[in-house]
């Protein structure tokens, strides 16, 4: 050994009785760390680099993603466009609506020049007096207005302007107080959807034959003991619902609903033994779903 090497030797073994061996494996693990955040860090700039990809990549071909996560989103304007899809173009109302409550109804009635352009009124639930009800109506135009809903409002007549509304598509009064309908019902021939279930009538005036347009009709949870004698007249009605009524048996002309393709019978008064009897009313060729 020379005396090089003897110097090297002292040289370490001194650091060594200088230097506690716990500081040197900290110093060891500090290095160890230190390359495992580099290689994190690198890790990490790897991978937003592939999102800012992905981004970019999205935004420079314009894709409909975030159309597609908002109707997703919406439960509700799903639903409704299935509805409306059933319905040809000119069938389906138009999109421009308003929601009147009791909460905004002295602010709507300031600005009552917006109700002349408006084609859709919600005011269900509108916790609304039959008055006040009628002044919001009077003030849209009857020229522009394709669906109204007064569902929810303990209506025992119908506002007289609601009959003024030539172009109305969709009615909805269910769940109030109605124990008749007025003749001036029939005024509404662009009618496609009327619901009046969950009231108190026992009947239907002989002017709905006029509802030429009619698609579906509910009726369902009134206190109906025979079937209208004026429903076989509409020619178009594909849905009847009159479930929940008193009837015992169905008219033989039924029959002659020859677009009809749903009717629901449920939770009335037909003995099971008549059920296929009744059936036997629609021609096969229509493929009537019957629901007792």
């Amino acid at each position: 050994m020379n005396k090089n090497n003897k110097t090297i030797i002292i040289v370490g073994l001194c650091i060594s009785y200088l230097i506690p061996s716990s500081n040197i494996d900290a110093k060891v693990m500090e290095v160890g760390i230190s390359e495992q955040e580099a290689s994190l860090t690198e890790t990490t700039k790897q991978k937003d680099l592939g999102k800012s990809t992905i981004a970019e990549s999205m935004n420079s071909k314009n894709t409909k993603f975030k159309f597609t996560e908002s109707k997703l989103s919406d439960t509700k304007t799903t639903n409704m466009r299935k509805k409306l899809s059933r319905l040809s173009t000119d069938e389906r109302p138009s999109d421009s609506k308003i929601k009147i409550a009791s909460s905004n109804y002295k602010s709507v009635m300031k600005n009552s020049d917006v109700l002349s352009e408006i084609q859709s009124l919600d005011m269900h639930r509108s916790k609304l007096s039959t008055q006040q009800i009628s002044e919001i109506l009077a003030k849209c135009n009857p020229e522009k207005l394709e669906i109204l809903n007064l569902d929810d409002n303990n209506l025992t007549t119908i506002p007289q302007e609601v009959f003024t509304f030539s172009k109305l598509k969709w009615l909805k009064l269910a769940r109030n107080k109605l124990n008749e309908l007025p003749d001036d019902i029939g005024n509404l021939t662009q009618l496609t959807i009327l619901k009046l279930d969950h009231n108190q009538l026992q009947d239907l005036p002989s002017t709905v034959e006029n509802l030429t347009n009619i698609l579906q009709l509910y009726l369902e949870y009134n206190k109906i003991k025979t079937v209208p004698t004026v429903i076989p007249s509409l020619s178009s009605l594909k849905v009847l619902h009159l479930e929940g009524n008193l009837l015992q048996t169905l008219p033989k002309n039924i029959g002659d609903l020859t677009s009809l393709r749903s009717i629901f019978l449920m939770k009335n008064k037909i003995m099971k033994d008549d059920q296929q009897e009744l059936k036997k009313l629609f021609n096969e060729d229509q493929e009537v779903r019957v629901f007792f």
